[in-house]
């Protein structure tokens, strides 16, 4: 009769190397910075060729300058990043990253294409929200990421 031994799996290099670890902090810093300048810069401007009927100026989304309806967006961005610089790519800075990132998004483009752009065009979007939301978008995709290679990683040790 045979003896039956356990199997074991030598440990392997760890899939995420040190390179990876300074991508993911290029990336979040970079997303951080686009959704900081894009909340400085204005998210709206008239459109020349709409009727504006007496309404010209929306205060905070026309003009340069951090109005409180910023504030919203950067605060959840602010908590990703300082966390990603304190404590490293946990999994729970890759989840509120890829929160984070989804809120930067969803609320600044939600609030300029149902508040300000529905109104028969008498706005249209600037390069603010562009950046704003490219990088909620690139705030979401480094947490995503992580969570899935966390997620698919092998297991070392005994099977």
């Amino acid at each position: 009769m045979t003896e039956r031994k356990p199997l074991v799996v030598e440990d392997e290099p760890p899939t995420s190397t040190a390179r990876d670890g300074y991508r993911r902090i290029l990336v979040t810093v970079a997303g951080a910075a686009f959704v900081a300048i894009g909340t400085y810069l204005p998210w709206l401007r008239a459109n020349p060729g709409a009727e504006q009927g007496g309404l010209g100026l929306v205060p905070g989304l026309m003009t340069p300058g951090v109005a409180f309806v910023h504030f919203v967006v950067l605060f959840p961005v602010g908590v990703v990043l300082a966390t990603h610089l304190v404590r490293g790519p946990t999994r729970g800075w890759a989840l509120a990253s890829v929160v984070a990132g989804l809120w930067a998004v969803l609320f600044s483009v939600l609030l300029v294409v149902v508040q300000y752009t529905d109104e028969g065009l008498r706005f249209l979007p600037e390069l603010g929200l562009a950046l704003t939301v490219l990088g909620g978008l690139a705030l979401a995709l480094v947490g995503g990421v992580a969570l899935f290679e966390e997620r698919t990683a092998i297991p070392t040790g005994r099977l």
